[in-house]
């Protein structure tokens, strides 16, 4: 996202795709890859992850019905 630090990318994608709004942390809690397919070739992506305390969620948001919100402890998403 341009103009943006990584992490405050990460926040803003956050409140985006789930509605949620909250203190995100400055460093780097990870990485993954995966395959993102386009018109006729695949892509590799790499994800940076950043973890973010979340104060609430909104009842409505940007991208709400374009997504499915699921809760799941640190442990069930690891």
């Amino acid at each position: 996202m341009r103009g943006f630090k990584d992490h405050k990318a990460a926040e803003r994608e956050a409140l985006e795709e789930a509605g949620v709004v909250g203190r995100v942390s400055k460093e780097l809690a990870g990485t993954y890859q995966y395959w993102k397919k386009g018109v006729s070739t695949l892509h590799l992506c790499e994800v940076a992850v950043y973890l973010l305390h979340v104060e609430r969620q909104l009842t409505d948001w940007r991208e709400k019905g374009q997504r499915v919100a699921t809760w799941f402890s640190v442990l069930a998403a690891t």
